[in-house]
């Protein structure tokens, strides 16, 4: 009894200890013994998502430095001749000032964080910081120094499917150029660079006035027109679509452009009060092409019809008012220095198109690999984004709202190059494959040949017959265990062989992918540069091959 009173107040003891209220444990805080940017960093990120990503880039930037040092000594030292120790010297003096100037040397650090909206769509940051103080480089000089009001979304039609933005101080980095140029201590770029003014000057061209003429921003629309649908014939399929519309707008301080432009073009201009417009000709094309150039107070036009042109005059703020870009602002800064906005209505139109010539492709192995790379959904069929840059005091902000898997932007590089390395692998697989069943095909013919030269040095005539079928019998199984009778494509082997005049004499043929044999009169070889090469014929000969691929 002694003992379970005993058992029971440990028990109890125990079980009390672990109810009591216990602190949760901490790490230990860590006082970083090197200067970083992280709290400048990360106060312009959103914790709590599914991405997020810090990364110092001091050191990386100083290993880039002493790396460059390095390289240019060991240059120097292995070139032979004085003459060749300067040009290297010079060359790898002229890449490090590049590096040093355009402002990449500047980057004190990168940040990252992606975070799901209730609304379905990430809300994305990324972060490339500089030091207050710093900046001095090129690439923090290309946008204006402060973030602005996006007065040019007041262009955008409503059926806008992309457009895009930009600060465009084009005159600043002209003069960067020049500068460059006159310190790089390379006679022929300083030649070149040096002639281009007074070049463009002997044909009429001011190169200073023009730049100087920039408003500072420029960008490019893209609409389609859903209620009018465009219709081209291409591999025997009538592709679909919305029709698209082009537009590049350039504010502008004066009309210095458009007077050039007024030289260059020989139409005379149409004036409407404080409007300028060049008219081209129609261009006949399955899509409305009319070209013209609009300049309007501080706005010059370059449109490829009058709708869009109309829509972008009118500035009706026709897309800001859409359900669908009011759903993709949500969060995003008002104001900046770039923006991009892609609506869901292209990659849908491609989604379209593409679905219609998988469902006519009669070929199914093309049908099962596009099948396959469409269960990697690496871009969704919906895919739309709209992103701000803000240029700050401390760098750049990127900012975005989008649909794309696994995380957006912060993964959005390794997306792209997922769909690059997807559109290039998927044209190549197809290729591999034919050229696979081309060469087993080529492969079977000299197996048949081989069976076909003993035969004949037994029997002194090859096998008479219009088909593999009809000699069959000859030849199985001494003189080979089994007669490939098809191609690696399925299709039958063609046939000839032991006509009078020439009893020795035999031919065999593949029609190729396409299973289609055009006769025995072809000869000569052919590149293979498309899948549709490998749908040509080959024949075989008494030995050796008389049409086919070129083989290396």
């Amino acid at each position: 009894m002694k003992k379970i009173s005993t058992i029971l107040t440990i028990v109890i003891f125990c079980a009390a200890f672990t109810l009591l209220p216990t602190r949760p444990l901490q790490a230990k805080k860590i006082v970083p013994a090197e200067k970083n940017s992280f709290a400048q960093v990360t106060r312009n990120l959103d914790p709590g998502g599914d991405f997020y990503l810090y990364m110092s880039s001091e050191k990386s930037i100083k290993f880039m430095q002493n790396f460059l040092e390095v390289i240019k000594d060991i240059a120097v030292i292995e070139a032979k001749k004085p003459s060749e120790k300067q040009e290297i010297e010079v060359g790898l003096n002229l890449v490090d000032k590049l590096l040093k100037d355009s402002g990449l040397f500047e980057i004190s650090g990168i940040g990252m964080s992606s975070i799901k909206m209730k609304n379905g769509f990430n809300h994305e940051k990324t972060v490339i910081h500089h030091y207050k103080g710093m900046g001095k480089g090129l690439m923090w000089h290309l946008s204006e120094a402060n973030p602005h009001a996006f007065d040019s979304q007041k262009l955008l039609p409503a059926n806008t499917a992309f457009a895009g933005f930009s600060d465009s101080k084009l005159d600043y980095l002209w003069q960067w150029i020049r500068k460059v140029a006159a310190e790089s201590g390379i006679p022929k770029l300083q030649q070149g660079i040096g002639m281009v003014t007074p070049m463009l000057k002997n044909k009429g061209i001011d190169l200073d006035v023009l730049l100087g003429s920039l408003g500072g921003q420029s960008g490019i629309i893209l609409t389609l027109d859903d209620t009018k649908m465009c219709k081209i014939p291409v591999k025997g399929l009538n592709l679909e679509f919305p029709e698209p519309a082009l537009a590049i707008v350039i504010y502008v301080k004066d009309d210095s452009i458009f007077n050039l432009l007024q030289k260059v073009i020989p139409v005379p201009p149409q004036v409407d009060g404080n409007m300028k417009k060049i008219v081209g000709p129609v261009i006949p094309l399955p899509i409305p092409v009319n070209p013209m150039v609009v300049q309007k107070d501080n706005l010059l036009i370059f449109a490829s019809n009058g709708k869009i042109m109309d829509e972008i005059l009118a500035g009706k703020k026709g897309l800001s008012g859409s359900a669908e870009f009011k759903n993709l602002s949500v969060n995003m800064p008002g104001k900046g220095n770039s923006y991009t906005f892609l609506s869901s209505k292209i990659f849908k139109t491609i989604t379209a198109i593409q679905a219609k010539a998988i469902a006519m492709s009669k070929n199914k192995e093309e049908k099962a690999i596009y099948a396959a790379f469409e269960r990697l959904n690496l871009m969704p069929k919906d895919l739309a984004f709209y992103s701000v840059k803000q240029n700050t005091a401390e760098g750049f902000i990127y900012t975005s709202n989008n649909n794309l898997p696994l995380g957006g932007s912060a993964i959005l590089p390794a997306l792209a190059v997922g769909g690059i390395v997807a559109a290039i692998a998927i044209p190549n697989t197809l290729t591999a494959l034919q050229k696979g069943k081309q060469k087993a095909t080529m492969g079977d013919m000299k197996t048949i040949s081989l069976a076909l030269e003993a035969y004949i040095a037994d029997k002194g005539h090859a096998p008479k017959g219009e088909s593999l079928v009809d000699i069959r019998s000859q030849l199985e199984p001494q003189y080979i265990k089994r007669l490939p009778l098809k191609d690696a494509w399925g299709f039958k082997f063609h046939y000839t062989g032991g006509k009078a005049g020439s009893e020795k004499a035999y031919c065999i043929g593949s029609g190729g992918k396409d299973g289609v044999f055009k006769g025995w009169e072809q000869g000569g070889f052919y590149k293979v540069k498309d899948i549709k090469h490998f749908g040509k014929d080959i024949i075989l000969c008494s030995g050796r091959f008389t049409l086919g691929p070129k083989v290396k």
